[in-house]
């Protein structure tokens, strides 16, 4: 009568065990919709802010120009949208947004721009002497480099 009664409590802490490993994993599927969500309404926030839009709308006209050709405001563009840029690398490299979700709506206009931004960093960074200016956003384009060589 033991052995049965051993048996019967063995199979409901097993049940209960599973039960709650199942509701630990549908909570960590919530949360991960959960972050996912916030990524979007983050991206969507940074990416489609005025200011950015229109810093990259008018610093596209200029991008081949050279640094010592580009007036205060075109620096001052081209600042704004490095800023932008170097706010999602640090909340990628932080896990604090999805890689994945900025790369997915992302990827192929960041190339673009830090392609055209690039010698205006190192000039910059010359004319500054800072050598950690922009290195957020820098930080993205040698993260996805690095995918590539993969």
């Amino acid at each position: 009568m033991l052995d049965w009664l051993a048996l019967i409590i063995s199979l409901c802490a097993a049940a209960l065990a599973l039960w709650s490993l199942n509701i630990q994993r549908r909570d960590s599927l919530t949360e991960q919709k959960r972050f996912m969500r916030e990524t979007i309404t983050i991206l969507h926030e940074h990416l489609q802010d005025s200011a950015f839009r229109s810093a990259r709308q008018a610093h596209g006209k200029v991008f081949q120009k050279a640094y010592e050709d580009m007036d205060a405001e075109q620096k001052e563009n081209a600042r704004k949208i490095l800023a932008q840029y170097g706010v999602l690398g640090r909340l990628i490299k932080h896990d604090a947004i999805s890689r994945e979700l900025f790369l997915n709506f992302w990827e192929s206009t960041f190339r673009r721009d830090w392609s055209r931004l690039v010698a205006f960093v190192e000039s910059e960074r010359q004319s500054t002497g800072n050598t950690e200016l922009f290195s957020a956003a820098e930080w993205i384009a040698k993260d996805i480099d690095r995918d590539d060589a993969r």
